[in-house]
């Protein structure tokens, strides 16, 4: 009988154990879900309501999201690289595109002949000779120039890009 007692016993402090964990879990007694809610002082609480009131988003979280652990994090400094004042300059004309490019200078037939740009094609042309409108008048391979008639009548002189 005494056996009888002390079973029952605990079998009561048992349930009412249960009772009382089963009631402290916030929202399972009342049939909501399980989370936990972290203990916040008066000011915070105070202070997340007039955050929500006012429309603003809370700061940005001031630890690092991709280092772990507690390593101090190096301080950041702001350097301010120093700015180079506007210089203004006068508008550049610049010269139009070469119509005609010195490419080198080649012996062909025993002659000297220059290989010239011309458009979108390179021609081989000697003194006298003539190609898409433009008439070689002189060659000269130690100044590396040769000097051309245009179609329209001018004289220009193509030169060897300097390397």
């Amino acid at each position: 009988m005494r056996r009888r007692r002390v079973v029952a016993l605990l079998a009561f402090a048992a349930i009412g154990l249960l009772v009382l964990a089963w009631s402290s879990l916030p929202g399972l007694a009342t049939g909501g879900s399980r989370r936990a809610v972290p203990d916040a002082t008066p000011e915070a609480v105070a202070h997340g309501r007039a955050l929500l009131r006012s429309g603003e988003t809370p700061a940005m979280p001031r630890r690092d999201l991709f280092r772990f652990g507690d390593s101090p994090t190096p301080a950041t400094r702001f350097v301010e690289t120093p700015v180079a004042p506007a210089v203004v300059t006068a508008a550049a004309t610049t010269a139009p595109p070469q119509r005609v490019r010195l490419v080198g200078f080649v012996q062909a037939q025993g002659r000297l002949k220059a290989a010239l740009a011309i458009e979108s094609g390179i021609d081989v042309v000697g003194p006298g000779e003539e190609v898409r409108g433009f008439r070689v008048i002189a060659l000269d391979e130690d100044a590396a120039r040769v000097r051309l008639r245009t179609p329209e009548g001018d004289e220009i002189e193509a030169a060897l890009a300097p390397r």
